[in-house]
């Protein structure tokens, strides 16, 4: 073979290594890019669902904020009534009946017919999903479930806490909802000291998702 034969094979295979080269580069480059786009994929993703959860929340806060209005001016309404009828008492003098008509709404507005209201604390926003199945049901039996308060730390069991020993009963039932919700443990606490609280309206209670619901 004379010389300028070798120097064209190894132009050759030099050529050809070169092409392989950036074949090979060229190939891990359109795997970076995939894995790129695939990791993009998967954090647009997160971003989507936590939104999605986002909405339902506002969604159901929304819902509850118009019928505690709706219930707000119901009242209004009635209480409007009670005043138009004790002055048409006091009108014709009989201020024993007005002062009667007056007394009602008193009883009335008493912690015997507010409607129980629930706040539930969730550990992560995983269980989101959750709160919205639990307050569907509990709005079904007429209990006001405000939105959920995201708290990490908290009792590592499912927990209903009440705080007014008139409440326990309610509290029972919740407890027993949820478990058949959850599958799960549920305790019921009765928590001291609230009796007579200001801080604390009536048939208040919270409900406390344990790590593992």
């Amino acid at each position: 073979m004379d010389s300028s034969s070798a120097l064209s094979t190894e132009a050759l295979a030099k050529s050809s290594r070169q092409a392989a080269f950036l074949s090979a580069i060229g190939f891990v480059l359109i795997g970076v890019a995939i894995a790129l786009c695939i990791y993009g994929l998967y954090v647009l993703e997160g971003k989507v669902r936590l939104a999605e959860a986002q909405l339902r929340t506002l969604q159901s806060t929304s819902i509850q904020l118009t019928a505690d209005i709706a219930g707000e001016r119901a009242e209004y309404v009635r209480l409007q009534s009670v005043l138009d009828r004790a002055r048409l008492q006091l009108g014709t003098g009989d201020t024993d009946a007005a002062g009667k008509t007056l007394a009602a709404p008193i009883a009335v507005n008493g912690a015997e017919t507010v409607a129980p209201r629930v706040y539930i604390q969730i550990r992560s926003d995983t269980q989101r999903p959750l709160y919205e199945r639990l307050a569907g049901v509990f709005r079904e039996s007429h209990i006001v479930v405000p939105a959920p308060e995201l708290l990490e730390k908290g009792p590592n069991e499912t927990e209903v806490r009440y705080f007014r020993k008139v409440d326990e009963k309610v509290a029972g039932e919740l407890a027993d909802t949820v478990r058949k919700i959850t599958d799960g443990i549920v305790q019921v606490r009765y928590v001291s000291g609230y009796e007579d609280s200001p801080l604390v309206k009536p048939h208040q209670l919270e409900l406390w998702l344990g790590p593992k619901a």
